[in-house]
């Protein structure tokens, strides 16, 4: 009788031991996701016609995978959360400094703008919200500073999808076909600036891009968001 009985006390602190370790597991994992919630994303872009690689700076340390060349993109890098003081540079040159205010679990493009004498930035959230079934989502920023305003259209479409489009601003997110041709014009004219033809896919979101330093090498480039 009394192996039973001690062996029923085993019983009981083995399943004690099992509760007690389900619940640190699940304390565990909800702090794991919590601390991964608290990251945001950042995307880098260098629109900077004739710069060389270009390094973004949080908080004085370079945020890993950010350096980008002239019309590329970084992918979505995590950091933390908050108000965050930030420096984009070329190797020790500072460039530009600016403030970035980062929230929990958001998507965030940073843009090297400007010249390689007088640069700047620009700073757009991105909804990474899928597009209804067989369409794609597209948004696009202007940041070339050959152009002054722009208008936005669709290869053989008489509306446009934009007018008026400033430097250094962004239109909201378009619902489009896969495979759509873009076309950029000098605002509130027929004239041509810039053909855009693309192979974006249905249920992917885009963000395309419009930079250079003059007319002659006006360009765009399409960047994939998931």
């Amino acid at each position: 009788m009394k192996f039973f009985a001690q062996t029923g006390k085993l019983k009981h602190l083995s399943l004690f031991a099992l509760l007690f370790t389900t619940i640190a597991f699940t304390s565990c994992s909800k702090d794991d996701d919590e601390k991964v919630d608290a990251q945001a994303r950042i995307k880098v872009v260098n629109a900077v016609q004739g710069s060389g690689d270009i390094n973004l700076y949080l908080d004085n340390q370079a945020l890993e995978g950010s350096a980008v060349a002239y019309n590329e993109a970084s992918g979505y890098l995590s950091t933390k959360e908050g108000d965050r003081k930030a420096q984009f540079r070329a190797g020790s040159d500072v460039k530009t400094n600016f403030n970035l205010k980062l929230d929990a679990g958001k998507y965030y493009t940073v843009y090297y703008t400007g010249t390689a004498d007088a640069s700047s930035n620009l700073v757009t959230e991105d909804d990474m919200s899928n597009p209804p079934s067989g369409k794609a989502k597209v948004r696009f920023v202007h940041v070339s500073n050959a152009a002054s305003a722009v208008d936005l259209g669709v290869l053989g479409a008489s509306s446009r999808l934009a007018t008026d489009l400033a430097y250094k601003a962004s239109t909201s997110y378009q619902t489009v076909d896969p495979n759509t041709t873009f076309v950029l014009y000098s605002a509130g004219t027929a004239n041509v600036a810039l053909t855009m033809p693309t192979e974006i896919q249905a249920g992917k979101v885009y963000t395309i891009f419009v930079s250079g330093a003059t007319n002659l090498t006006l360009n765009y480039k399409i960047v994939a968001q998931n």
